[in-house]
């Protein structure tokens, strides 16, 4: 459930590195292979983090 609402919240942002994060959620990677990949990994893992903080 965390997890859609991270892809919701990215997919309504226009912010490019939130549309990075959209596209590792839904599996793809951008061009640049496995380190693009472990980029978006991040980045979802940052903005899960920011998402966390914001409920207390």
């Amino acid at each position: 459930m965390l997890l859609a609402r991270a892809t919701r919240v990215a997919s309504q942002n226009r912010d490019p590195a939130a549309a990075s994060v959209a596209a590792a959620c839904k599996g793809t990677e951008p061009s640049g292979g496995a380190a693009r990949g472990l980029v978006g990994k991040r980045l979802q893992q940052e903005l899960m983090t920011l998402m966390m903080s914001g409920d207390k």
